[in-house]
């Protein structure tokens, strides 16, 4: 800290803070309630997602708690601090196969610190769920959420993504931007980021293999990504399957951290667990003497096979 002050002359009491606010426990949190128990630590920043009078949501680390107001402090220049950052030329959604660096307000986002990337470094999105984006640099793959992250200068990998139109019977694909707006695009099989295979086609439109289910979508609402066939397979993981079955061995995915609260549950990457019941696109899991309901998302089928 420079001679004469402190870094406490930047913080705004958190009696101000507004819905996007950057926070960080105060020295004294430990007197104030349950703060000790959420997801921050001492030096640790969250993002304000709602407030209360009295207390203040907080997003940290794939977990979100209330803090009385008193536990924590804004920095970082308050609700604009993240926006404020992105640089000329980004956009506000990578997308699969887009060369991607970290933005100047990247250390306000979960865990992005933690990530293979420093400032400067380029990796590529190699998939997406939800907000969070999985990227792969210097041999590593990590999740970041979408604010820590903007397009490379220079391009994305739009140039080499080729319009449905052109789609053929074995091209890999993702849905576009708009799908919401190709008819019934939202109800079959693919989320935003989902890679499905091109399995039959007509004049308007394409059915697409994806989770174990197919569905016709209009050629519009989908664009060809990777190269074509191979790139399911490409990021599927050794022995894993569509929808594992009550009794197959499981294990999580490397995406994992994306999905609801799995990160909660009794299961650490390399762990194994069983199914024992499954609930539309949940799946509950017995591991370590304890059950827990998974995201299909989060979990694998273990290597060699099923229960």
């Amino acid at each position: 800290v420079a001679d004469g002050g402190t870094a406490k002359a930047s913080a705004s009491p958190a009696a101000k803070a507004s819905v996007g606010d950057s926070v960080v426990l105060t020295d004294d949190y430990l007197a104030h309630s349950d703060a000790s128990d959420g997801p921050l630590s001492p030096g640790d920043v969250g993002q304000v997602v709602e407030k209360s009078d009295k207390r203040l949501k907080v997003s940290a680390g794939g977990r979100q708690w209330w803090y009385d107001r008193a536990a924590v402090r804004v920095v970082g220049g308050g609700a604009g601090a993240v926006k404020a950052t992105a640089s000329p030329g980004s956009k506000a959604s990578p997308a699969v196969g887009d060369s991607v660096v970290l933005t100047e307000g990247y250390l306000a986002c979960s865990d992005a610190v933690a990530g293979p990337l420093n400032p400067g470094d380029v990796g590529q999105v190699v998939e997406i769920k939800g907000k969070r984006l999985k990227v792969t640099a210097e041999g590593a793959n990590w999740w970041y959420d979408r604010e820590a992250l903007r397009v490379a200068d220079g391009g994305t990998a739009k140039a080499s993504a080729s319009p449905a139109a052109k789609a053929s019977v074995g091209d890999s694909v993702v849905l576009t931007d708009d799908y919401l707006a190709h008819s019934d695009a939202s109800d079959g099989p693919l989320s935003p980021g989902d890679v499905g295979q091109v399995v039959e086609k007509s004049d308007k439109r394409l059915k697409v293999s994806a989770g174990g289910r197919q569905w016709w979508y209009d050629r519009a609402a989908v664009r060809v990504v990777g190269g074509g066939a191979g790139a399911v397979k490409a990021t599927a993981s050794p022995g894993s399957k569509a929808s594992p079955a009550v009794g197959d061995s499981v294990v999580l995915t490397e995406g994992y951290l994306a999905c609801s609260d799995a990160v909660a549950g009794p299961l650490n990457p390399g762990d194994v667990g069983q199914v024992v019941e499954i609930k539309g696109k949940r799946l509950k899991v017995t591991a370590e003497g304890a059950n827990w309901w998974y995201d299909r998302e989060a979990l694998r089928v273990a290597d060699g096979g099923t229960a």
